[in-house]
C-alpha cells in the first residue's frame, strides 16, 4: 500500500492517528493530560490546574499560513483554545480564545509571552458549544477570526518572527477537568 505524502495545505479530519503530528505540553502536569484521536476528533482531556497543551504539524516550515479549527467544548467552561503559527526555536505567535468572550494575541519570545491585543468578541459561542476559529500570519500581520468573522487584526512590527509550524492547543486554569474536540484543523495559504 503506498503511503501518503504529507501535504503544506490540507484538511486534517482526524479519521485516523496521523504520524506527522506532535504534542508538547509547555506547562503543568503532563501525566495529568491526554490528547487522543477517537471518533474522527482530536481531544484534549486535560485533569490539573494552569496546563498549556499543543498539537504542532512538524512537516512544513510555514511564512505566510491561514489555520483553521472547529472546536467544541465539553468540559469545565475555564478554558482556552488556541491556535499558532511561525512555530520555531525562535518563537511563534499565538491567539487564545476563552470561553468566557475574551481573546488574547501574543507573541512568544525566549523572555515569554508578549501580549499583542486582547478583547473581547459577541461571536464567540460561550460555554458547551462548538466554534470556528481561525488566524493567519501573513508578513507582519496577524489576524484572528471568531465563526466567519474577522475580529482582530494586529501588526508585529518588535519581534519579526518569520516562519515556523502551525499548531493548536488548549489550556486549563482554575477548574478541570477541561475537555476540547477539535473535528478538523485546515491549513491554506492566508
Amino acid at each position: 500500500e503506498p503511503v501518503a505524502e504529507s501535504e503544506p495545505y490540507y484538511t486534517e479530519e482526524f479519521n485516523s492517528v496521523p504520524d506527522n503530528w506532535y504534542y508538547e505540553v509547555f506547562r503543568g502536569n503532563e501525566d495529568k493530560t491526554d490528547i487522543s484521536i477517537a471518533d474522527g476528533k482530536l481531544s484534549f482531556t486535560i485533569e490539573d490546574y494552569d496546563t498549556y497543551a499543543y498539537v504542532f504539524y512538524e512537516d512544513y516550515i510555514y511564512t505566510d499560513v491561514y489555520i483553521e479549527a472547529f472546536a467544541t467544548n465539553r468540559g469545565r467552561n475555564d478554558n482556552m483554545i488556541t491556535l499558532v503559527c511561525r512555530y520555531s526555536d525562535t518563537g511563534f505567535y499565538e491567539v487564545n480564545i476563552a470561553n468566557n468572550g475574551l481573546y488574547y494575541i501574543y507573541a512568544y519570545i525566549n523572555s515569554g509571552y508578549q501580549l499583542l491585543f486582547d478583547g473581547g468578541s459577541k461571536n464567540i459561542n460561550m460555554g458547551m458549544k462548538g466554534n470556528t476559529f481561525a488566524m493567519s500570519c501573513e508578513g507582519n500581520e496577524i489576524k484572528l477570526y471568531v465563526n466567519g468573522v474577522m475580529e482582530r487584526k494586529v501588526e508585529d512590527n518588535n519581534y519579526n518572527l518569520p516562519e515556523g509550524m502551525i499548531g493548536v492547543g488548549v489550556s486549563s486554569f482554575e477548574a478541570t477537568p477541561v475537555i476540547v474536540d477539535f473535528d478538523y484543523i485546515f491549513i491554506d495559504t492566508p
